[in-house]
């Protein structure tokens, strides 16, 4: 049972990380495609 609970936090550790790199990553790339819109697009 408690080692359930533990992969439980983990995942959701894991998943909130996850999904603050994509922001971050997202945030970045969007920025810098905004100065050279079409160099970026054919990557």
């Amino acid at each position: 049972m408690y080692d359930t609970e533990k992969r439980i936090e983990l995942v959701k550790k894991l998943s909130f990380t996850v999904a603050v790199v994509i922001t971050t990553v997202y945030i970045k790339f969007r920025k810098r495609g905004q100065k050279s819109q079409d160099a970026e697009d054919h990557v």
